[in-house]
């Protein structure tokens, strides 16, 4: 899987030698727009890379579908049965929630979003494909296929997307 990873990224950067400050270091310096953490406070976690702000967005997805607490993540991309947006309120996060379920199986439609406070309620968010997209996991090795790959982009450009409407980034 990693040599598959390597042809399929323009640069391909392994940080799991390096200490978290040196990976922060190297995200910053790397221009990573956007940080997607998968482990959260889960065993061989790295989360106190995300403490440091490597990154202008930072993503807490899939390994850890809870609060991550204030100011390491932006947003969390979860799903209305994991996190109801009425629990939006009890999260440090915004949600990004996805219309069937947060794990990527390659399912097609549109991501509402729930802002932190109740009375921004939820809003449909268009993507956008006009910013360079890296992912990056720093820890975990697994296969993935071409379905989550696009999963991944798809949910990246909303990302994006929120960012700007946040204005975050141009």
């Amino acid at each position: 899987m990693r040599p598959r990873l390597r042809r399929a990224f323009d640069r391909f950067s392994d940080i799991s030698p390096l200490s978290d400050i040196e990976a922060a270091k190297k995200i910053h310096a790397d221009g990573i727009q956007i940080l997607i953490d998968l482990k959260g406070f889960t065993q061989a976690t790295r989360t106190s890379i995300l403490a440091l702000r490597p990154a202008p967005l930072q993503v807490n997805y899939l390994g850890y579908p809870r609060t991550l607490g204030d100011g390491l993540c932006d947003y969390i991309v979860t799903d209305s049965f994991v996190t109801p947006c009425a629990s939006a309120v009890d999260y440090a996060e915004s949600h990004a929630v996805l219309p069937h379920s947060y794990q990527p199986r390659g399912r097609h439609g549109l991501i509402r979003v729930c802002r932190r406070a109740p009375r921004w309620g939820c809003r449909r968010v268009a993507s956008s494909s006009a910013v360079s997209i890296r992912l990056s996991n720093s820890r975990q090795r697994f296969s993935t296929s071409g379905a989550d790959c696009s999963t991944w982009r798809r949910t990246a450009c909303v990302a994006v997307g929120l960012a700007r409407s946040r204005g975050q980034f141009a």
